[in-house]
């Protein structure tokens, strides 16, 4: 192994007091120097970039992404500012004084007199001058150095290094594949295993207690950490998502986390692969999951800033841990990692990571090779590498500081349950999940005092409901990549796969040839049916209410399943009686797919549909003493189509830009929301939302709350739309001076269609816009949606009958 050594290059960024900073060489080769400079991006320009390089990717990228160029003209500005005048010659310098003394310049950057700038991505700098990246070399590594009293020697351990592996998937957040997670960690690791260097071991139950007791049974030298993460805006600190004795999410502070590993002396290194895990607060530079862990004595933490597909984060274990066990410091097994993930074809998540460290000289372990067998890495039998499937999200961020806002008392109705042959247990009585982590589906706009229903999935046995008092969970399904995903079904793709060893009438289904998946499907079809003509049976016209009165639902109409769609007819001839010609809508044929990244340049030939009317104001939505009537933004939507997808891109005009949800919660915040009804038009189409109508949300993401462009969509149940399906489209958004515009692609999959519908369907176009006002409902406080403006008038949200026409032109 060729030895690395350092020099450092201390680097202290400080606020000036006139909006202005300072950057002072503390110590270098080449001595001290300081100069000071404006930050090169406004505030909308970082949030931009920030949207662009942390949406949620679609698999590797290519060489050259647009995303790469983001990053190459980001970077350079702030080099440029930062490395100007006598603090880059000093750079240059040092860097020139390290090349002939055979060491490297490892750039130590302290932030704590600019704690707000500890979320700028340090990572893409980039030096036009040299035409690279400064991480992606060995010899120029950046850590975020902590600088504190007591500082750290390497560990003295023999071969092989310890890893112990935590994966969380707590029942009430979005469900990570557990054992798929760790099969390929421990699958990438299996060479370095096989060689002596490496044992990976993994937590069965990821609470916090049974990790205190592990950690008491064995030495270990790296925590691995893949789960659910965010920043707790109350607590001032990140969280990550361990789980509770019953499997509900534990909210686990870095600073909590820190005590129980503080005492665990031989613990060097931790890897945190949750999103927001490197976040830290604007006003406090220790405020972090990444931060506290260091602050309570771990030398190094690895954390990632934006969410990391699955091959990247696969790839970047094995050369971390490979170089750290091969004795490398960690910025320099770090640079490994980065460099591994660039030429596996990957040109962006390269600059993910974030390296946090007290080490003085990065080197944790002193490792000793001769209690183990090292073969070199030639001579070790390994699998072909594989090509990654497509990537689960492993850190969907959905945990916020604020409390999740219900618009409605929570009904006793019976939580979903997962796919079983069995009857599922019912929970223990009285027990309530979390406040903060309730989720919910959208609420009947039409008529506030009407309570969701939410979704049940498919079952053999009917399902138990849980006992009475028992607050409701609804779990998003999570699509990984409907994008590039295979037509295997005609309804939503699930991440949940039935079981294959089953007894009753699926073993039955089996032995008659068909696979688990399709008969699955066949008793989801069924199950629809029969819902079908319970509630064709038990309605008439005196079961339907008055439209603005409360209504009530059956036990029979809450029963969901995922819509079957064999053939939609969508003609002309199903209009009995036409809309308002406002409300009518028109797609466009594209003959190239747009490039979905918020420009929105390839929709000049589509017509820009305003939205101008207001068919929904929140009545507990207060601007000081003074209840909002109305909304203030305004925006037109252009719609595109070819055989494969369905395209949106929006330009919206709002003073304040909030949306501080994720998840199947982004209906909460400012969105771009698009309603169609397969079911038919006019009065041909359903009275309530059917399983052939739905509603896609668009979210734009909101940086400076530290959420992300997403997408949801809402099936109808008959009564309202219920059950939903997190991550069905591609969405890029662009904050601009006076709002954001947003682009998406939504596979026609995704609506359980195979092809693209005929020339006529029924849709609305409508925004969500909420301005962060504080109000009140079923006794709930907190930030409330403001209004729902429409390109149709007089249209109800949760009514297709009233809903404009979407025509497809081409």
């Amino acid at each position: 192994m060729p030895e690395r050594r350092y020099e450092d290059f201390d680097l202290l960024v400080e606020g000036t007091g006139d909006a202005g900073y300072r950057a002072r060489v503390l110590d270098s080769p080449a001595g001290q120097a300081s100069a000071d400079f404006s930050a090169p991006f406004n505030d909308i320009e970082l949030e931009n970039f920030l949207l662009r390089i942390g949406r949620p990717r679609r698999g590797v990228r290519r060489l050259e992404s647009p995303e790469l160029e983001a990053a190459r003209e980001f970077g350079a500005k702030l080099f440029d500012a930062v490395f100007a005048g006598p603090v880059g010659d000093a750079l240059r310098r040092s860097i020139d004084d390290a090349d002939r003394e055979g060491a490297g310049l490892r750039i130590r950057l302290r932030l704590s007199e600019a704690p707000e700038l500890g979320n700028v991505p340090w990572e893409y700098l980039f030096s036009a001058t040299n035409d690279r990246f400064l991480v992606l070399s060995a010899w120029t590594p950046i850590v975020r150095y902590l600088d504190l009293p007591s500082g750290t020697a390497p560990l003295t351990v023999a071969s092989p290094l310890r890893v112990l592996v935590v994966i969380a998937s707590p029942t009430d957040f979005p469900p990570l594949d557990v054992e798929r997670e760790w099969n390929r960690l421990s699958d990438s690791v299996s060479d370095l295993e096989s060689r002596g260097l490496v044992v990976m071991d993994r937590l069965e139950h990821a609470t916090l207690l049974d990790l205190q007791r592990q950690l008491r049974r064995k030495d270990y030298h790296i925590l691995h950490f893949v789960g659910h993460g965010g920043f707790d805006e109350r607590a001032d600190d990140g969280v990550l998502m361990f789980v509770d004795d019953s499997g509900r999410a534990k909210l686990v502070t870095g600073r909590d986390l820190g005590t129980i590993l503080h005492d665990h002396r031989s613990l060097r290194l931790a890897v945190l692969n949750a999103c927001e895990g490197a976040r830290t607060a604007t006003d406090d530079p220790f405020a972090g999951s990444a931060q506290n862990l260091v602050r309570q004595g771990i030398p190094a933490v690895v954390a990632m800033q934006f969410e990391i597909t699955d091959g990247a984060a696969i790839t970047f274990a094995h050369e971390l841990y490979q170089a750290v066990s091969e004795g490398f410091p960690i910025d320099a097994a770090l640079a490994e990692a980065r460099r591994a993930i660039f030429g596996s074809g990957n040109d962006i998540e390269w600059g993910t990571p974030v390296l946090y460290m007290r080490s003085t000289d990065g080197l944790l372990f002193d490792v000793d090779h001769t209690a183990a067998t090292i073969r070199p890495a030639d001579q070790v039998p390994t699998k072909p590498a594989e090509e990654p499937p497509l990537p689960l999200p492993l850190s969907t961020p959905l945990y916020r500081g604020a409390e999740p806002q219900v618009d409605e008392p929570p009904a006793a109705t019976a939580a979903p349950e997962e796919p079983a042959v069995e009857p599922p247990v019912s929970e223990p009585a009285g027990e309530e999940p979390p406040a903060a982590l309730e989720m919910e589906a959208p609420p009947i706009i039409d008529e506030p005092s009407v309570a969701t229903v939410p979704p049940e999935e498919p079952a053999v046995e009917p399902p138990v409901s849980e006992p009475a008092g028992e607050e409701p969970q609804v779990v998003p399904v999570v699509q990984s990549d409907v994008a590039t995903a295979p037509i295997q079904t005609k309804i939503p793709q699930v991440v949940v796969e039935p079981p294959s060893d089953s007894n009753g009438p699926m073993q039955w289904f089996q032995s008659m040839g068909l696979s688990p998946r399709a008969t699955w499907a066949l008793f989801a079809t069924l199950g629809a049916l029969i819902v079908i003509v319970a509630i064709t049976l038990t309605s008439g016209e005196g079961d339907v209410p008055p439209t603005n009165a409360p209504q009530t639902t059956t036990e029979a109409q809450q029963t969901t399943t995922q819509p079957t769609t064999t053939q939609v007819t969508t003609t002309d001839a199903n209009v009995v009686v036409p809309p308002p010609t406002d409300g009518d809508a028109l797609a466009i044929r594209v003959d190239t797919p747009p490039t979905i990244d918020g420009v929105g340049s390839e929709y000049g030939l589509a017509t820009a549909h305003p939205v101008p009317h207001t068919i929904f104001t929140h009545p507990d939505v207060l601007s000081g003493d003074v209840a909002r009537l109305g909304s203030d933004a305004t925006a037109t939507i252009q719609i595109g189509w070819d055989d494969r997808a369905l395209y949106v891109f929006a330009s919206v005009v709002d003073d304040v830009v909030s949306q501080p949800n994720s998840g199947n919660q982004i209906w909460h915040g400012d969105a771009v929301n698009l309603n169609v009804a397969f079911s038919g038009v006019g009065l041909a189409a359903s009275e309530r939302p059917a399983g052939s109508d739905f509603q896609l949300t668009l979210s734009p993401g909101d940086s400076s709350a530290g959420t992300r462009p997403g997408s949801v969509l809402f099936i109808g149940n008959g009564q309202a739309f219920s059950e939903n399906f997190v991550g069905v489209a591609d969405v890029a958004a662009v904050r601009t001076a006076d709002g954001y515009t947003l682009e998406a692609s939504v596979p026609w999959t995704t609506f359980g269609l195979a092809d693209p519908p005929g020339s006529t369907i029924g849709a609305i176009l409508t925004i969500f816009d909420n301005d962060g006002e504080i109000g009140s409902v079923g006794g709930t406080q907190g930030t409330l949606q403001t209004a729902i403006l429409s390109n149709t008038a007089d249209a109800g949200f949760q009514r297709p009958q009233t809903w404009g026409l979407l025509r497809f032109t081409g």
